[in-house]
């Protein structure tokens, strides 16, 4: 960005966005922190481009930080990705997936995430002992639920990209 203060950047991209919005100009907006050197502008413009690549659909505005682990995986080499997904998900059904990743959406959280699939709370419970059971991960200790978040995070990386 520029050497606006955090508070300031903030207050501008609000102001821009509800400009645009007023206008009717659909935008996206993907931005990093500020960078002081010439020579880094390229390494800000790579985060503010990832951050429109992989940032949720929904926003309007996304940070680099607010995607940066994310990120990481994106740029993890594809072999590598592709070893660790076998290793996590070897027979994993796409329904168990898309749980883990409500899940995660709402913060480990059953009841929340029970609603967000339209599905019973017992159901939930039944599909996260499943998942335990099938990958060795327990979605619900935070040490496993990060290596199930990053397999999901890698699985729908190849699903968007076709493979």
């Amino acid at each position: 960005m520029s050497g606006l203060p955090e508070k300031k950047t903030t207050n501008k991209l609000l102001f821009m966005k509800e400009t645009l919005e007023r206008m009717g100009i659909q935008f996206k907006i993907g931005y990093t922190s500020q960078v002081h050197e010439l020579n880094k502008i390229s390494i800000a413009f790579q985060e503010s481009d990832l951050a429109l690549f992989i940032g949720d659909d929904e926003r309007l505005i996304i940070p680099y930080s607010d995607i940066e682990t994310k990120a990481l995986v994106h740029q993890m080499d594809e072999a590598l990705k592709q070893r660790y997904l076998q290793r996590i998900f070897p027979n994993i059904s796409y329904k168990y997936i898309q749980t883990l990743q409500a899940f995660f959406e709402s913060d480990l959280n059953i009841a929340e995430t029970a609603k967000a699939l339209y599905i019973h709370r017992n159901t939930l419970i039944y599909r996260l002992k499943r998942i335990k059971e099938e990958t060795g991960y327990d979605p619900q200790l935070f040490k496993d639920a990060v290596s199930l978040q990053l397999a999901v995070w890698m699985f729908q990386k190849n699903s968007h990209s076709g493979k």
